[in-house]
């Protein structure tokens, strides 16, 4: 009897401790009627900021189909996933090129942004225009972020004070810095911050103002950040000072690395067209720098960088080029006037990468196995290139 009503105690708090930790998922929709604290689809807030407002850490908030106009910018102060319901495309977030989309300031704002389209943020200060991120982790996964201004730092994206954000499977286009004193990144800036960009698209964005030295770098930008980029496509970036693509500056002890990425098309009017690296240990890998233009060192600039197993057109640039598996021959891409960059099946970049243990289970940017054929391939997709899983390739 005693052991009986001891399991049954035991059952009863195991229950009432799982009914107050459970999760709750707070819901959004143009049609909700604002019945907080909105745990059902018809009770749900009209308004983003109040569901957020609403839940605690570990909660979800789920945004119904449609376009959000923002009257103020979305502050996340705790630990929850902000998700589109119904995905990136019939989900979206518009600051009216009047206020910036996205804050996520401090470590207990490490949450997950997933399946939304983040558009026309605005930012006159030191946020980005889409997302702005300080001191905290926050996973960006499946979005687009796109047509976003900082007149500062990140056009796109911002990063900085902190470690360990990821953004992956995303797309960031059309994103503009025009600062004219030291701003850094059109589409994505990460400054003392060492994280992570993995299977994105960044494309069309740019750094147009008048830059200070080592400032500027379109697509992405990393001033004293450790960071990993790998599976990315940079294509038709623009910066006004240097590294149009993709570029790294200023940095102290430890590495940055860049694995399996593709620059193509990618402008500035100084140095890098795609790639520029300055006093900054970088490890480039399994990459590819290919037409791209600039006053000097048309694909890339650096002093410092090693490449390893990488397909480049101009090596003039490279301070230490070396042979170490490294190419000058043309990838032979698909279809390059159609934006099209994957490889056909005589490019020299086929099977003349170099393994490394992080592709284990790893993908490309079509969602293929990473290693298909015992010898990874060059660049950020994988030979051969059908029956794609997430096919980013469709721009926003």
């Amino acid at each position: 009897m005693r052991t009986t009503i001891i399991i049954t105690l035991i059952v009863l708090v195991l229950a009432i401790f799982s009914m107050l930790s459970r999760a709750d998922v707070h819901y959004v929709s143009l049609s909700g009627t604002n019945n907080s604290p909105y745990l059902n689809w018809p009770d749900a807030a009209t308004n983003i900021q109040w569901a957020v407002d609403a839940s605690t850490a570990g909660d979800t908030v789920m945004v119904s189909n449609g376009t959000y106009y923002l009257t103020n910018q979305v502050n996340i102060s705790k630990a929850i996933t902000l998700k589109g319901f119904n995905g990136r495309a019939v989900t979206i977030l518009d600051g009216k090129a009047t206020y910036g989309c996205l804050s996520l300031i401090g470590t207990s704002a490490n949450a997950t942004i997933d399946s939304l389209t983040i558009q026309r943020g605005y930012s006159a200060g030191a946020q980005a225009g889409g997302i702005f991120v300080s001191a905290a982790a926050v996973l960006v996964t499946n979005c687009v972020i796109s047509n976003c201004v900082a007149l500062l730092h990140g056009g796109g994206i911002l990063m900085r004070d902190g470690a360990g954000g990821i953004i992956t499977h995303s797309i960031i286009a059309n994103n503009r810095n025009p600062s004219t004193g030291g701003g850094l990144g059109g589409g994505i800036a990460f400054v003392n911050y060492n994280g992570q960009i993995k299977n994105c698209i960044i494309a069309e964005n740019r750094a147009y103002g008048v830059q200070t030295v080592d400032r500027g770098l379109g697509g992405a930008a990393f001033y004293n950040s450790k960071s990993w980029i790998a599976n990315c496509l940079f294509y038709r970036n623009d910066s006004a000072t240097h590294g149009g693509g993709m570029g790294f500056s200023t940095m102290g002890a430890g590495t940055a690395s860049v694995d399996n990425c593709t620059f193509v098309g990618n402008t500035t009017s100084n140095l890098g067209g795609g790639l520029y690296i300055s006093n900054f240990n970088v490890s480039v890998r399994n990459s590819i720098m290919w037409d791209n233009t600039a006053a000097s060192c048309p694909d890339a600039y650096s002093t410092t960088a090693k490449l390893t197993n990488c397909c480049i057109k101009d090596t003039n640039g490279v301070v230490n080029w070396n042979t170490a598996g490294n190419i000058t021959n043309d990838p032979l891409f698909v279809n390059a006037g159609a934006d099209n960059y994957r490889f056909t099946t005589n490019s020299p970049c086929f099977n003349t990468g170099l393994n490394q243990d992080w592709m284990t289970g790893a993908v490309d940017l079509d969602g293929i196995q990473r290693i298909t054929d015992g010898t990874v391939d060059m660049g950020c997709y994988e030979y051969p290139y059908w029956r794609p899983k997430y096919y980013l390739w469709a721009k926003p």
